[in-house]
């Protein structure tokens, strides 16, 4: 299972489509939101969360250490 940041670039989208995975999206930069998505959809299953660290769209920077605790 995918739980990935809303923002994420048009190739990771296409990569995760590819992958087979399901997918969860959470909003973006929200670490509250994407860990209350891990508790709701994900039980016994394998998990990977995919952020970038710099949006190129919007120029954002990823909130990595964040993400690390998260994970």
């Amino acid at each position: 299972m995918i739980f990935a940041d809303q923002y994420c670039h048009a190739s990771l989208r296409s990569g995760f489509t590819l992958s087979g995975a399901e997918i969860v999206f959470f909003k973006h930069n929200n670490f509250k939101d994407c860990e209350e998505k891990i508790k709701k959809y994900s039980s016994k299953v394998k998990k990977l969360l995919v952020m970038e660290s710099v949006y190129s769209m919007d120029g954002n920077i990823g909130d990595l250490p964040k993400a690390k605790s998260l994970c």
